[in-house]
């Protein structure tokens, strides 16, 4: 489950403090102010939102923090989709000036038409009285009994590379049309403009990035109305245990985003490559996780293909006999390319040229 997932699934218990004279309405204010908020969420209207809460509004999910700015910067980065909210069983109390509710609530999700995933909570919130009516000031997320949610680091490895790639990125003139190349360090480290001959090609990798990061810089990318783009990723989640149904559906969103934004576009994504036993020294993470590769690649092929991209199997000419990374391709490193791995890549894009 994504940062987005957590957002959006708040659970809550807490209590408010010494009750007075309790106003009539105040139940019925408090459960509408809650139904409100979570229809916000529904219809993407995160203005709604805002004025529903107060400047000082806090999410709590298991450690996780957040505000209504990073809230609302994680909606707009995970459209499209589709979510339906059914809340019940609300207990609430209230005060003059402060209150309390907890209540279960059900959620149905639709990512990018295709990813699906439903839930159960129980949630609770407070609640302050203010000059412009009651505001929701506090949201605290405890998982349903009998549900672990997956734990996982979905910060991109190298911060201060990303963030001087992201800044070089947006110094650059913008120019419709031609070739984007996204990706993490294995499309950085291509020189595709030499490799394929194509002085229109635009690379857009960064390494150590990963399929959030890539979520996160796409409108650079929209912003050029690309007629082809390559999309590579995967290997560096799989290195932060991201589980491959999880980076499928990050890149069926960047799908869904191109075409909404660049109709008529092209859109290929490329298999996610092995490993070798060398990677052991400066990667041990990405150690022993091919045949998660082979799990997520199977899964990327069939879903892309379904959503009417093209799938590029360049793991298929750069593995060996044992389904590891070929050395003969690979630098020392275990996990990059050398040159001749770049030089069959290439080759491989040239012949689905023709």
């Amino acid at each position: 489950m994504n940062d987005f997932y957590r957002l959006l699934f708040p659970l809550v218990i807490f209590s408010a403090g010494c009750s007075s004279r309790p106003p009539a309405d105040g139940g019925v204010n408090l459960k509408n102010l809650v139904t409100d908020f979570f229809r916000g969420i529904e219809e993407k209207d995160t203005g709604r939102m805002r004025r529903l809460t107060t400047d000082d509004f806090v999410l709590y999910e298991e450690g996780l923090v957040w505000n209504n700015d990073s809230g609302f910067n994680n909606i707009r980065r995970s459209l499209p989709f589709y979510v339906k909210y059914v809340l019940s069983d609300f207990v609430i109390h209230v005060d003059v000036h402060s209150g309390d509710a907890r209540f279960n609530n059900h959620a149905d999700f639709v990512f990018d038409d295709t990813v699906k995933m439903s839930f159960d909570w129980v949630e609770s919130a407070t609640f302050r009285k203010t000059a412009d009516g009651w505001k929701m000031n506090f949201l605290s997320v405890a998982r349903h009994m009998g549900y672990t949610p997956p734990r996982y680091d979905t910060m991109r490895f190298a911060r201060e590379r990303y963030a001087k790639r992201v800044t070089d990125f947006a110094k650059e003139p913008i120019r419709e049309g031609g070739t984007v190349f996204l990706g993490n360090s294995l499309t950085e480290f291509g020189d595709w403009k030499k490799l394929l001959n194509d002085s229109d090609v635009v690379n857009r990798g960064i390494a150590g990035d990963n399929t959030f990061g890539m979520l996160d810089r796409l409108g650079d990318v929209l912003a050029r109305r690309p007629k082809k783009i390559f999309i590579e990723a995967g290997i560096n989640d799989l290195a932060q245990d991201i589980p491959p149904g999880v980076i499928v559906g990050n890149i069926l969103v960047i799908m869904g985003r191109i075409k909404a934004a660049c109709p008529g576009g092209a859109i290929y994504v490329h298999s996610v490559l092995p490993t070798n036993a060398d990677a052991r020294t400066e990667y041990p993470e990405v150690v022993g996780k091919n045949a998660l590769v082979v799990d997520l690649d199977r899964a990327l092929k069939s879903a892309v293909e379904e959503r009417g991209g093209v799938y590029i199997d360049v793991k298929a000419v750069v593995e060996d006999g044992q389904g590891d990374l070929d050395r003969r391709y690979a630098k020392p490193d275990g996990l990059h390319l050398n040159s001749a791995g770049y030089a069959e890549w290439a080759n491989l894009l040239r012949r689905m040229r023709r």
